[in-house]
């Protein structure tokens, strides 16, 4: 098997165009279960297959839950308000078939702002109305969280 090494793949940082917007990621955390992969059947296209892994000899796949705060989310091209909205996305991995590529398929977002109309509206992506709510303590000394806490109300993918 071929070492993998980051600098390979890295590459200069684009001038932003078009839709490209910038804002900083708070509390961001990605929490991983391992499931049934027939959990997942017929979410994902024909193309791709499930990345599992074996735990205690058992096929199992991995879904994520990845919580975050967007501060000052905004327009990196245009003059544009700046938003700060909770949003947690929910993702499944899965390797391409054709390419033995691995990938990251969104299932669904929650998103704390009325601005979800444009990903769901425009582009037509499942993002859904959720109340996101962070009651965290970071200790900057230590660089650690003594607390980290997060729910989401929603019809759509509830957390806590």
């Amino acid at each position: 098997m071929d070492s993998l090494k980051l600098n390979d793949f890295l590459h200069a940082r684009p001038s932003p165009k078009g839709i490209d917007v910038l804002c900083k990621l708070e509390h961001f955390a990605i929490i991983t279960y391992a499931v049934d992969p027939s959990r997942f059947d017929g979410i994902y296209p024909e193309r791709f297959k499930l990345d599992t892994i074996k735990i205690n000899g058992v096929d199992r796949a991995l879904i994520s839950v990845v919580p975050f705060i967007d501060v000052d989310f905004t327009s990196a091209v245009y003059p544009f308000p700046k938003f700060t909205m909770g949003q947690t996305n929910y993702r499944i991995y899965i390797i391409d078939k054709e390419t033995n590529e691995r990938c990251v398929w969104f299932l669904g977002t929650t998103l704390d702002s009325w601005t979800l109309a444009v990903p769901r509206l425009l582009w037509n992506l499942p993002w859904y109305s959720g109340n996101v709510k962070f009651d965290c303590d970071f200790d900057e000394s230590q660089h650690i969280y003594l607390k980290y806490k997060m729910t989401t109300d929603a019809a759509w993918a509830p957390a806590s």
